[in-house]
């Protein structure tokens, strides 16, 4: 599975950190994805089957930074034959 993670605009924000896990607690990170410009990501690279996984987002700005967003989950499929 290669998802697509979408999110909302924040304002004033010049790009944003993505952070993918396999916990809620984000202690296995697996993708941490920085200086995205858009507010969606296509993920390139194939993750584990049937497995849970746990993202978040936040926004980035000369500024400083936002907090993470709420963790939001999924879980892939069964593994294509």
């Amino acid at each position: 599975m290669t998802p697509t993670f979408t999110w909302s605009e924040s304002d004033n924000a010049n790009s944003y950190t993505l952070q993918i896990a396999t916990d809620l607690e984000f202690e296995n990170i697996v993708h941490t994805l920085t200086d995205i410009e858009n507010t969606s990501y296509s993920l390139g690279t194939l993750l584990a089957a049937e497995t849970e996984y746990f993202w978040n987002v936040m926004s980035n700005s000369p500024c400083g930074d936002s907090e993470f967003s709420e963790t939001l989950n999924f879980t892939t499929g069964e593994e294509s034959v």
